[in-house]
């Protein structure tokens, strides 16, 4: 069996997945609406079928429903309100390593500022941030919008605000962080 046909087999098995899930979420959602509990069965079976599906998938429900529906969001949309956002520098505290390449730091910057766009951007955002660690590649629309995203903050400057951020190997060494302010002397005494 070839790769592609082990995925798309995985794929289908998803969607199929997905479908019940959705399935039991409108019978109980329904009932809900009649003003009638819902049935212990159904909410037991979605219960279990959400949690193998996790334990599939490697993600959440939410973020993996959130992935899929990347496409039929209004990316052009998206764009054009990511053109028009106005930014502020984050509060994150990492430092960057100064041989850090421009992609890291702007990927960095993405992270601290993601909140700052409106739902339907900071998911995709964190879709395209999150797509290493989820084994898999950010698809078109996520770096459309990542890219929209990291220009944004070019055109703003956003990179200077980070730049005290950036500090080389022996430098980091120097620099006083806050576990060291609550017990200087714990750490001095060791030296």
């Amino acid at each position: 069996m070839k790769v592609t046909d082990i995925l798309s087999e995985t794929q289908r098995s998803n969607e199929k997945a997905l479908k019940k899930i959705n399935a039991l979420n409108d019978e109980i959602e329904l009932a809900k609406e009649k003003g009638k509990k819902p049935d212990r069965a159904a909410v037991a079976e979605l219960a279990k079928r959400v949690k193998e599906f996790e334990r599939a998938t490697g993600m959440s429900f939410v973020d993996y429903e959130a992935m899929r529906n990347v496409s039929s969001r209004d990316i052009n949309g998206m764009l054009d309100r990511i053109k028009t956002t106005d930014l502020r520098p984050g509060d994150s505290q990492t430092l960057i390593a100064k041989e850090a390449p421009r992609g890291a730091l702007l990927n960095h910057i993405l992270r601290d500022i993601a909140g700052q766009f409106d739902d339907d951007i900071t998911n995709v955002l964190s879709s395209y941030l999150t797509a290493d660690r989820n084994n898999r590649k950010p698809n078109k629309d996520e770096i459309k919008v990542a890219t929209a995203a990291a220009q944004r903050i070019l055109d703003l400057g956003l990179q200077n605000a980070y730049q005290s951020k950036r500090v080389g190997k022996l430098e980091k060494h120097s620099r006083t962080y806050d576990y060291d302010k609550e017990n200087p002397s714990e750490y001095q005494d060791e030296y």
